[in-house]
């Protein structure tokens, strides 16, 4: 509900605030209140959109490949790389079928994915982040591994909790890992976090059903 009452005035407060930016234009010290007015303002609105996006309709149960959703995440995050030199790589069978929409799974393992390189970005700007993809049994398990400093004691429990972060700037407001835990167990999948055994980086699990088809078509 809270979300539905923030998101509905936005526009016409971001529009007041650019009115009143550009009238007090040659005063520094008002245009740079309104800025910083204009940009906490997008934060909340970017914060009310991924709440909305926990409680909207799904559009069917949906299934997809998680070894081309994992390549497709892997090529979008490449690009926006910038000066990070990060190893990116997806290691798994030919395909694994998994009961999860792909755009649903693609969101949860953007958010995954990027938390791994901010990770990293904080230990330097070299770094591996390796998406691996393994059938078992009755579910497709997906692991998101880094070799940056990995999770502290005190943030592990917390790291799926609304807006919680370990970032020391202002730039995340801590629902990336609570958006994408939602949406796995939306989907009857459970999500989890871990370091490595070797002490050299985090794990981020995610565990969703198979999709088999031949349970398909005699449901149908």
């Amino acid at each position: 509900q809270l979300a539905h009452e923030v998101r509905n005035p936005v526009a016409s407060v971001r529009n007041c605030l650019e009115v009143l930016r550009r009238r007090v234009e040659g005063d520094e010290e008002a245009s740079e209140l309104a800025d910083l007015a204009i940009d906490e303002l997008l934060r909340m609105h970017e914060l009310a959109e991924q709440m909305l996006d926990l409680h909207r309709p799904r559009s069917g149960d949906g299934d997809c490949d998680a070894m081309r959703v994992s390549r497709d995440v892997m090529s979008v995050v490449r690009v926006g790389l910038g000066d990070q030199d990060i190893d990116l790589r997806v290691d798994g069978p030919e395909h694994a079928f998994a009961e999860i929409p792909g755009d649903a799974l693609k969101q949860v393992l953007l958010n995954l994915v990027q938390n791994a390189q901010d990770a990293l970005a904080e230990g330097g700007t070299r770094g591996t982040i390796e998406v691996r993809v393994v059938e078992t049994g009755a579910n497709v398990r997906i692991d998101v591994v880094d070799d940056g400093p990995g999770i502290t004691d005190e943030a592990l429990p917390q790291l799926f909790d609304p807006f919680f972060t370990t970032k020391a700037d202002v730039q995340g407001v801590g629902l990336g890992l609570f958006t994408a835990a939602g949406l796995v167990r939306s989907h009857g999948g459970r999500i989890a976090a871990s370091n490595r055994p070797d002490g050299k980086g985090a794990r981020l699990t995610v565990e969703v059903p198979r999709f088999h088809a031949g349970r398909s078509e005699v449901m149908a």
